[in-house]
């Protein structure tokens, strides 16, 4: 079941993703936050332009973020896909690109 452009994820929901994702955080993000309309904000620390570019991770080998069909488990199916867009959107927000798979 596609989220769709937006979705609902409760302080509890984001307390579990942010553990699962946070080991793939791009070392120059500061703080996650609320953002405008009950959505995420990303802020990062000043780029210099001299960094190497970061990609965003593939998460296809973690056991806590690999798909599970949504008949096997629905609210994890849920909480992985949120995760997944939550760390797309991160990587997304800082400019930066998607590593190749």
């Amino acid at each position: 079941m596609p989220l769709g452009y937006s979705f609902w994820i409760t302080t509890e929901e984001l307390e579990e993703i942010v553990a699962r994702v946070g080991p793939y955080f791009p070392t120059y993000l500061k703080k996650i936050g609320a953002g405008p309309h009950g959505g995420l904000s990303f802020e990062f620390e000043p780029f210099s332009g001299c960094e190497e570019e970061p990609w965003e991770p593939s998460t296809h080998e973690d056991p806590k973020l690999t798909y599970m069909p949504q008949s096997e488990n629905k609210a994890e199916h849920l909480l992985r896909e949120k995760a997944r867009v939550v760390l797309s959107r991160l990587y997304e927000g800082s400019g930066r690109r998607r590593s190749p798979a």
